[in-house]
């Protein structure tokens, strides 16, 4: 098959490929909607250490991203979802309680997110946990660590989950590629012969010549009624049209 051939079958299938594509999207559309909406929260922390010497500033960025690293392994533990959960009233449900930890870039950064159906109890959580990771810390850690609370969590606006409008973009990808590799096998697998080329291929033999399909529609008489003739009188009752000329 070649290229020519398949976008000659492309574009003869492309009313089936659109509209198949189109109930694809909507039906994506429609179930992406009735999703269960969820909101991400996040709160942005420095993990770093209490410079005491000179020897302690040259080394003091390389030491921070390594407990960044090693921190954010930490807030995700249980024991620091225990001091969250001490933090915050009964309120908030404990489900809500599910902390995620990024280092930011390989830095001495660390983000902390929360997903939750409610956005403001997501940067609620999101906001409790510093504290509770610098208590935690205080506590089974070094004196010399400390964590700085660079920009805290918001509510967020719009939710990270489902997200619309990537889904219906998948959907109709998926579905033109989908319809279109179907319009392609139903070609194949079909005996019917559209074009000379086929018709050339399959019997092995040149075509001579085509007989073009004409359509006829209805042509209004250019003529005037008076230059085709004129009605004379006949019995009662009865008409006849003059013979032209």
């Amino acid at each position: 098959m070649t290229i020519s051939s398949v976008y000659g079958t492309l574009w003869r299938y492309r009313l089936y490929i659109l509209l198949a594509t189109a109930a694809l999207a909507g039906a994506a559309f429609l179930a992406t909607t009735k999703q269960t909406k969820l909101y991400t929260a996040s709160s942005l922390i420095r993990v770093q250490q209490r410079v005491t010497s000179a020897n302690d500033i040259y080394g003091a960025l390389q030491t921070g991203e390594r407990l960044a690293r090693t921190y954010a392994a930490i807030a995700t533990t249980t024991s620091v979802a225990a001091q969250v959960r001490e933090q915050l009233p009964a309120s908030v449900p404990s489900d809500a309680i599910q902390i995620k930890a990024t280092q930011v870039s390989n830095l001495e950064l660390l983000e902390l997110s929360v997903t939750y159906t409610d956005p403001r109890i997501a940067a609620r959580v999101a906001n409790a946990v510093p504290a509770a990771l610098a208590k935690f810390i205080a506590e089974t850690g070094s004196v010399r660590d400390t964590i700085t609370l660079i920009e805290p969590a918001t509510p967020p606006s719009s939710p990270s989950s489902p997200n619309v409008k990537l889904t219906v973009a998948i959907a109709i990808i998926l579905g033109l590629v989908l319809n279109g590799g179907l319009a392609l096998l139903h070609d194949a697998l079909s005996d019917r012969i559209v074009s000379a080329e086929e018709l050339e291929h399959a019997t092995g033999k040149s075509v001579i010549a085509s007989i073009p399909t004409l359509r006829f529609v209805d042509r209004p008489d250019p003529k005037p009624t008076a230059e085709r003739g004129v009605l004379a009188t006949g019995a009662p009752g009865t008409t006849r049209r003059a013979r032209d000329g």
